[in-house]
């Protein structure tokens, strides 16, 4: 008698699958908040300077950003957080612009501007010396339109000066670089050189913004070795970069205005290197480049998000 098979039915369990999900990527809609007006600037206690809220707009992450360096910071948000450093900058800007006014007159009517800013030098050449031919160039694009908005005559370039080249012809030329230094013009890195010597040869004047002042007490031997000479105050460091600029392009400085973070440089074409007058200013002149209609937050907007939204595919 056999033995009975026993027969195992094999059941397959199935498990219930969740649906398929695709995941698509949505650029949301950036909210920016609405500019509410001018901010009112009054430039040597002469000249309104309106300036819009759009200048100063700024997003979250770019104030991150600045906390930790600095010197990313744009010039409008720089001037904000020192507006004292711009008043004082402002004395000294006209007491060089004014200086070439009084000594030469008619010689000075086509001016460039290379990094306009917010029209603070702009402002000051427009009134003192009413120049028949005015060019600003600014890398940045935000500033070039307010500079084109607030000055219609002036011609307003966007690009880095560097690249774009000089322009020829020029009475004066003004390089207000906030970071300008001897070191950064004779080190290759920067690529300043062969720029700054080109304008020096090609302008009858040259305004420098030169911000070795800031650090001074600090790199003394750094510009003595720079310049083969002992440094020991501003004016010897003015005084040997005016000998340089005299030896490579022909210009040296004929009068210079410094304050506590900055010296402005006035060099001329054609003449040797001699004494020259340094002009400081006072302390009641921080209050030219001041708001005139009361202090108001830098607006911050919100940033362009990307936000992954989920769309669930039935099966």
């Amino acid at each position: 008698m056999g033995t009975k098979r026993r027969r195992v039915r094999r059941v397959r369990r199935t498990v219930p699958t969740k649906p398929k999900q695709k995941v698509v990527e949505q650029v949301a809609e950036p909210k920016v908040v609405q500019a509410d007006g001018d901010r009112l600037f009054k430039v040597c206690m002469d000249w309104d300077l309106r300036i819009p809220d759009y200048v100063f707009d700024i997003t979250q992450g770019e104030l991150d950003k600045y906390k930790s360096k600095v010197t990313l910071m744009p010039y409008s948000h720089l001037l904000m957080r020192k507006l004292y450093d711009a008043g004082y900058g402002a004395w000294c800007i006209q007491m060089m612009i004014e200086y070439l006014g009084t000594k030469y007159g008619q010689r000075v009517k086509k001016v460039a501007e290379y990094c306009g800013g917010v029209g603070r030098s702009t402002i000051i050449i427009q009134n003192v010396l009413s120049p028949i031919g005015h060019t600003i160039i600014e890398c940045d694009e935000v500033l070039c339109r307010h500079l084109a908005e607030a000055f219609p005559p002036v011609v307003v370039a966007n690009g880095d000066y560097v690249v774009h080249g000089i322009l020829k012809g020029m009475d004066l030329s003004m390089i207000d670089n906030n970071s300008f230094t001897v070191h950064k013009f004779l080190n290759p890195k920067f690529g300043q050189k062969e720029f700054i010597i080109k304008v020096l040869k090609n302008s009858k004047f040259t305004l420098i913004t030169d911000t070795a002042k800031s650090r001074f007490h600090l790199n003394k031997e750094r510009y003595a070795n720079l310049f083969g000479n002992p440094i020991e105050s501003e004016y010897d460091y003015i005084m040997e970069f005016s000998k340089l600029a005299h030896k490579l392009a022909g210009a040296s400085v004929t009068a210079a205005a410094s304050h506590p973070r900055a010296s402005y440089i006035l060099f001329e074409k054609g003449v040797a290197p001699a004494d020259f007058q340094l002009v400081h200013p006072s302390e009641a002149d921080k209050d030219y480049f001041q708001l005139a209609d009361g202090e108001r937050p830098i607006t911050v907007r919100e940033e362009h998000v990307k936000e992954p939204i989920v769309e669930v595919i039935e099966e």
